[in-house]
């Protein structure tokens, strides 16, 4: 461990000056050591330097009486202090406070303020504590953490004791505050945490995950850390050094976030992401380019990787707690197959050994489509064992052929955009799949529109599209026509599809639609799909900025602009599917880039090219290949004799194409 430099010690008869010297000479000796000792050290170093400036200024005073106590609670009192946190303390006392020691309490507040620390406090009696814990679980939730500095020895135990017992808040009421203070704190975020500002404290899988764990942990164990709940079985050897690092690098992050805001600060805004990336020694981002580009991204996708661990670590322990600290009576279990189960609306794996057969991991996703109406989420044995499995994978799922049929019934299916999607996204499924999937995960969008990174975004888009399939009457009016046209469609995969690939070529340099069209195009081939199909997915990604640029940089309604534009799209199909494609894109890109203006020109553009592509500017020849198609899929399905195959094709030279495509 460091040893602290002679400029930050502190002696009784310091000048408010001087102690301010003291804590910025502290802090700059931390920062320039940062990388010299665990980060934990660093925080503790910091937490004691206040734990020794407060009881010098406490005894000063001459505060020693035994029936008050001075704690350090929050943050401060589990000993995790960053440059700028507050400085969170409890002043208790037995019976009522008399007029000195009233007087010299608010003179010690007084003297920390003028110091300039941001001070979290409160000064109670112990009755009164007992009750302010009853009336708030967010008071109950800091004083689990009171750490005693100066004074009566005894408040802290019993304050803990209290709150450890059943009279303040019983296990199960506890536990179902934090969830739901939880489930609110994740939805204000929109379940992420791939936005390209991620809030490192409250965001999904951010240090608050972590210590929601703790606290529940705390109150219904009566363990002092997460590493306790090993000899509970909850959490394995693996599992909590994986959380530990993790919480780790959250730290360091939010040291140097704290460092660069020099401000208390917990959104890791663009603006302070290249300062941030280079105290943590990821490179000079403040350069211009792409080697600036790149030390931010380094980090930010080391930052993603450790959230979206804490965020699987944090759904299995909140479930183990869940059954432990719930009682559930007589479970509905629902059969599903040898392999699978839904317990209490989880899908549940009846044999650990299920996934030694790799298919197994995408029928999973799959009976989550196919039952989406009984099934919420996946239990804590499941995930842990799709967890130990995923690392083990030698290759991408892709590659084995049931795991491909399964895969396209997954997107075939009306419900497969919906939480199976999303849990595949969640849980890295969809990056064991997809070698392109993976090489965006945490990739970063440096431009002034984009507020999720491209993995993120990618999953808002098929989620957008998937919402285009339900009710009309539930969606804003805007998006009607587009749930029109969706809902009409014969063949839903090819947009899925083209959605899935817009933007999965971004960061290899070179243009991202033509490189996401061979990929898309190498997809379809892999995957069996028909030659119409892999065309029309093709041209979808190549040109999937093409509506939005015409509607929004040309004039719509010049015949010019609209016919040139109707040649690039030469089908109605493609028409349709790239209305939809451009409305999902724009809407999953931020929450302020869809307006009315934007909805206006591109349903204006839609129906003006819509007039000229039946007016003639349809391209025949891809409409003929379609037909082509059916025309065979139809003789396969009907497996006619020589005589009734030549009947049939007599009868269908009287019929118009139309019929057909």
């Amino acid at each position: 461990m460091l040893s602290q430099p002679a400029s930050t010690d502190l002696r009784p008869d310091m000048t408010t000056a001087e102690l301010k010297q003291a804590i910025k000479s502290l802090d700059l000796f931390l920062q320039d050591n940062i990388f010299q000792s665990a980060i934990n050290d660093t925080l503790n170093k910091r937490s004691h330097f206040f734990d020794a400036l407060l009881c010098q200024l406490w005894q000063t005073l001459e505060l020693d009486n035994r029936f008050i106590s001075l704690n350090a609670v929050g943050g401060y009192g589990r000993q995790t202090l960053h440059p700028f946190s507050d400085i969170d303390i409890c002043i208790i006392h037995d019976g009522e406070l008399t007029a000195s020691d009233g007087t010299k309490i608010s003179e010690f507040l007084t003297q920390l303020w003028d110091i300039g620390l941001d001070l979290g406090h409160a000064v109670r009696s112990l009755k009164d504590t007992y009750q302010a814990c009853k009336d708030d679980v967010t008071i109950a939730t800091s004083l689990l953490e009171i750490r005693h500095l100066f004074g009566h020895t005894e408040h802290q135990q019993q304050v803990l004791s209290a709150l450890y017992g059943q009279d303040l808040w019983q296990s199960q009421a506890f536990f179902n505050a934090k969830q739901s203070e939880q489930q609110e704190r994740h939805a204000k975020a929109q379940g992420t945490a791939f936005s390209i500002e991620p809030n490192l404290k409250t965001s999904p899988g951010g240090i608050r995950d972590i210590q929601t764990l703790t606290w529940v942990a705390r109150k219904h164990f009566g363990v002092a850390n997460m590493q306790s709940l090993r000899r509970f079985g909850f959490l394995t050897n693996d599992e909590y050094a994986e959380l530990m690092e993790c919480q780790n690098f959250l730290f360091r992050v939010r040291f140097a976030l704290h460092q660069a805001a020099q401000r208390s600060e917990n959104r890791l805004l663009l603006q302070y992401q290249a300062e941030v990336a280079k105290l943590m020694g990821f490179g000079d981002s403040m350069s211009i380019g792409e080697s600036g580009s790149m030390a931010i991204e380094k980090m930010m996708r080391q930052l993603f990787r450790a959230m979206k661990r804490i965020g699987e670590l944090n759904k299995i322990l909140m479930a183990y707690f869940h059954r432990e600290i719930i009682e559930q009576l007589n479970p509905e279990i629902i059969p599903i197959n040898d392999n699978f189960e839904i317990v209490d609306q989880y899908i549940h794996v009846r044999d650990e050994t299920v996934f030694i057969d790799r298919t197994q991991i995408m029928a999973l996703f799959e009976f989550i489509a196919i039952h989406h109406d009984k099934i919420v989420g996946i239990t804590a044995e499941t995930l842990r064992l799709l967890r130990q499995v995923r690392r083990r994978l030698m290759g991408d799922l892709q590659d084995f052929q049931r795991c491909r049929q399964q895969f396209k019934a997954i997107f075939a299916h009306p419900e497969g955009m919906g939480l199976a999607i999303t849990l595949m996204h969640q849980h890295g499924i969809l990056a064991s799949y997809l070698p392109q999937w993976r090489e965006v995960v945490g990739q970063m969008q440096f431009d002034l529109f984009h507020a999720y990174t491209v993995d993120e975004h990618t999953h808002k888009v098929l989620k957008n599209i998937y919402a285009y399939g339900k009710d009309i009457k539930s969606l804003d009016k805007d998006l009607a026509l587009a749930a029109d046209i969706y809902q009409k469609m014969s063949n839903k995969t090819n947009l899925l599809f083209a959605a899935l690939f817009h933007d999965l070529a971004k960061g290899r340099g070179g243009d991202h639609s033509e490189l996401g069209a061979v990929d898309a195009s190498m997809f379809a081939k892999f995957h069996g799909l028909k030659a119409s199909q892999e065309k029309l997915i093709c041209w979808l990604v190549e040109n999937h900025l093409l509506m939005s640029i015409t509607s929004q940089r040309m004039d719509i309604y010049d015949p010019e602009v609209v016919n040139t534009f109707a040649q690039k799209v030469g089908t109605l199909t493609r028409l349709d599917a790239l209305y939809c494609l451009t409305i999902a894109d724009i809407q999953a890109t931020n929450d302020d880039l869809w307006n009315d203006w934007k909805a206006s020109l591109l349903k204006d553009l839609y129906f003006i090219t819509r007039k000229a592509l039946r007016g003639g500017f349809e391209n025949v020849l891809q409409i003929r290949t379609i037909v082509r198609e059916h025309k065979q899929e139809a003789l396969n399905l009907l497996r006619a004799d020589a005589d009734t195959t030549l009947a049939i094709k007599k009868l269908w030279q009287r019929l118009p194409i139309a019929f057909f495509s």
